[in-house]
């Protein structure tokens, strides 16, 4: 949904970002000159529609200096809070949870994977010692 923007409630036709009202009415216009060439911006309109009805409010607090911090990001970026973290909330919704395994990686999640290795410079314990001093503690 590149094309649209929420936050304005527009979308991108021919380069140009356009409110739902004034497409509505450039559709209008069209047909009562009698150019019935409306399907690419009907089904743009509709697409429009769809998406502001699907939409929801989510809003969360930040304390003041993140809040800040990311209105500058936006700023520096020439976009708005609202899509900074649409993009983050999507891109962590569509980020697999991390789960730790002593398996060797797939050939298809090798290049995700996260090696993990022994502390330098202590003694490394094997998982059964580690256990065993789990349990004692509680005990």
């Amino acid at each position: 949904m590149s094309d649209i923007d929420l936050d304005a409630e527009t979308i991108q036709i021919d380069g140009r970002w356009i409110k739902k009202d004034e497409l509505a009415a450039a559709i209008k216009q069209k047909l009562e000159r009698g150019d019935f060439t409306v399907a690419a911006q009907s089904a743009a309109l509709e697409r429009l529609h769809q998406a502001l009805g699907k939409a929801r409010v989510v809003s969360f607090k930040l304390d003041g200096e993140a809040a800040d911090a990311l209105a500058a990001y936006a700023l520096q970026r020439s976009t708005t809070v609202g899509a900074i973290l649409r993009h983050a909330v999507i891109g962590a919704l569509n980020t697999p949870p991390f789960q730790a395994t002593t398996e060797p990686a797939s050939p298809e999640d090798h290049a995700n994977a996260v090696v993990l290795r022994p502390k330098t410079g202590g003694t490394a314990r094997s998982p059964d010692e580690v256990e065993r001093a789990f349990f004692q503690k509680g005990s």
